[in-house]
């Protein structure tokens, strides 16, 4: 199934023409640079808003322990922390016990075949995390290339320390701020398409779009539909707003210019 957002952009439009006339920088340039800023205000206003205090939420929520700690039957002693039973161990036997009755399906886990499952349960449920924002990172970095989120270090940057964007830092700080933020990692089940506004005359060279695909469970399309539509309309609302601002500063500036005669 598809969802399409309808999202009302005729004052958002108007507001942007009058905008465009008073910046300096060539159309494309400028166009390209709005549609970056709409998009890190997507970005931030998708949830969850505290990515890495999320992520640290379900790994507690995971890890925690399951009763008292139980006797080692050989040894007669409390068996070690990492052998306790946790969360992450049952919802794991119970995905288990769902699946299918062939094969090992309907076998249950322990020892090792436990481990590795609770592991990637584990691995899986804290690394989705930011899923519904990830489609949108490589959107943004069309229209803005050095869009680096927070910052860090990773393996393409071999372990160099790399800025965050201050931009989009002071996005996210008129949003709530920056306590319990967090990177988010790009997701194969998110896709996205883009054109960038070029230079030139023509109407269809100084537009810009985004197309975003992102895979979803039927059941989930309404709530989702709903997250990105609410993050759109007020992305585009707060926008509009920053480039009201822009123009009355003008307006004044050309006012006391008049009066002082300058």
């Amino acid at each position: 199934m598809r969802a399409e957002l309808t999202i009302e952009t005729e004052r958002f439009n108007e507001v942007m023409k009058r905008w465009l006339v008073t910046t300096s920088r060539e159309m494309s340039v400028a166009v390209n640079a709005r549609m970056a800023f709409l998009l890190m205000r997507m970005f931030v206003l998708i949830p969850p808003h505290r990515v890495q205090q999320k992520r640290d939420e379900i790994r507690a929520y995971l890890n925690q322990p399951i009763g008292d700690r139980r006797m080692d039957k050989k040894t007669g002693k409390k068996v070690g922390r990492a052998r306790e039973l946790r969360r992450v161990h049952l919802i794991a036997q119970a995905r288990r016990a769902k699946m299918p009755t062939e094969g090992e399906g309907s076998k249950g886990l322990y020892g090792a075949r436990m481990a590795k499952a609770a592991a990637s349960l584990r691995r899986k449920s804290i690394g989705s995390v930011g899923y519904l924002k990830s489609g949108l990172i490589g959107a943004i970095r069309k229209f803005q290339g050095h869009f680096t989120q927070f910052g860090g270090s990773s393996k393409k940057s071999k372990g160099k320390q790399i800025s965050g964007n201050a931009a989009f830092m002071r996005l996210v700080r008129e949003y709530g701020g920056l306590e319990g933020t967090g990177n988010v990692a790009r997701h194969r089940g998110a896709k996205f398409q883009v054109w960038t506004a070029k230079p030139g005359f023509s109407g269809s060279k100084t537009e810009a779009w985004m197309n975003l695909s992102i895979g979803i469970t039927d059941n989930q399309l309404e709530r989702v539909n709903a997250i990105y539509t609410a993050a759109a309309t007020r992305a585009f609302r707060d926008e509009r707003i920053e480039m009201e601002k822009h123009l009355a500063d003008k307006l004044a500036q050309a006012a006391d210019e008049a009066i002082t005669g300058a």
